[in-house]
């Protein structure tokens, strides 16, 4: 089982300076991106993320071929698979008081801010377009302990019994491994270095984004939908 506490110490040690460290394992980053020298909270959102759902679907348009049941005693149809699929996250937990760090320009601004105004924020970077690139949303970061890398062989330092809360963290992608990639695949499957400069996460937007406030509470609840696409402009 892995220790929720145990995974964020580890995490923690992988980047940023003093006081802006990287403390959560699924965040936003805003499309201006990271800025690495100024720690790994910069231009990004962490989420209290208490559920994560993970689809993929594939699209294969399905041809029924006429007679074939007449003619085999089972009908049976032909498949034309090109290659399109969708790929959608969700996300529900809660949102808290927040550090929020923002490098814009030569500026750079750092607050703490209230569950509410983190919320505010939120909706407002849904609101926009890629065209603001400090206000949008373009990544998520989806951290999970892994112990085969991408020869199918343990990690260094790692065996089959190395326990998931001593296993480096790597950001979720859809790459596949070298052994099953295609010549023609984009990027590598993900490194245990990876995050020592910056995790590329997972480009897309943000399509829906909804909060309930239950007064007097200090919390607010949300629940997001990310679909991985690419955003030329973002």
């Amino acid at each position: 089982m892995v220790d929720s506490e145990d995974i964020i110490t580890n995490l923690a040690t992988n980047f940023g300076t003093e006081g802006f460290g990287l403390d959560h394992t699924v965040f936003l980053q805003f499309s201006v991106g990271n800025n690495t020298d100024d720690g790994a909270q910069s231009n990004r959102i962490m989420l209290k993320a208490e559920n994560i759902g993970i689809d993929t679907s594939r699209n294969v348009p399905q041809i029924p071929i006429p007679f074939s049941g007449t003619i085999t005693g089972e009908s049976t149809s032909l498949s034309i698979d090109m290659g399109i699929a969708s790929k959608r996250i969700s996300i529900q937990g809660i949102i808290t008081d927040q550090y929020i760090k923002k490098n814009i320009g030569t500026s750079v601004v750092s607050v703490n801010l209230t569950a509410h105004e983190v919320a505010q924020l939120m909706h407002s970077a849904v609101d926009s377009s890629a065209f603001q690139q400090s206000q949008n949303f373009s990544r998520l970061f989806i951290l999970y302990p892994s112990r085969v890398g991408d020869d199918y062989g343990y990690r260094a330092g790692l065996t089959s019994k190395t326990p998931q809360d001593e296993c480096p963290l790597v950001p979720f992608d859809y790459k596949s491994r070298a052994l099953d990639a295609s010549p023609a695949q984009i990027g590598t499957f993900a490194g245990p270095t990876d995050g020592n400069d910056n995790y590329r996460g997972i480009t897309g937007v943000v399509e829906t984004f909804g909060t309930s406030i239950t007064p007097g509470q200090p919390f607010i609840s949300f629940n997001l939908t990310f679909t991985q696409s690419f955003v030329f402009t973002g």
